[in-house]
């Protein structure tokens, strides 16, 4: 019997039964948690290991339905150390993503959860308008305006724009 593996590295041989068709380090399809994991690791650290993760996420933000961002965002906040640059890497990625694609609909999502989570709230300073509306991007600056935590605000360089 030969060993059915789903990966992108598979082929299928002339029975039609799929075989491994070369070594892959993903042998099969992380688990969302892994994929959060591995993510956030790479941005702490930058290595190599946890790479293939960037991409998935990258392409969460442009082709996921909004409640599926949310979830991983809210995920990635949770798990994420208290660190400003993972932070802010997901508030200038998934978060300025989603709220850009779909801030009519989940504004009322984030003013929510800033009242319910503080690292969430300071995950919120790092947003920049990026494809957000005049008035989504306006009710962002009101809920940044308020929180009195910010990202970066421990004398770390500022971005100028």
């Amino acid at each position: 019997m030969r060993e059915v593996i789903a990966c992108p590295d598979c082929a299928r041989d002339s029975s039609e039964t799929v075989v491994k068709a070369k070594e892959s380090p993903r042998q099969i399809r992380p688990t969302q948690s892994e994929m959060i994991e591995a993510y956030l690791n790479h941005v702490l650290t930058g290595s190599p290991e946890y790479e293939w993760a960037v991409s998935p996420m990258v392409m969460m933000t442009f082709s996921a339905p909004p409640e599926q961002q949310w979830e991983i965002i809210l995920q990635l906040i949770e798990k994420a150390p208290d660190n400003d640059h993972v932070l802010g890497d997901i508030a200038a990625g998934p978060l300025e993503g989603l709220l850009g694609r779909h801030g009519e609909k989940v504004i009322s999502w984030i003013e929510r959860q800033v009242k319910d989570d503080p690292k969430f709230a300071r995950t919120l300073t790092g947003v920049w308008q990026y494809m957000m509306s005049d008035e989504v991007w306006g009710r962002v600056q009101e809920l940044q305006a308020a929180i009195p935590n910010p990202l970066y605000s421990k004398g770390k360089a500022e971005v100028s724009t």
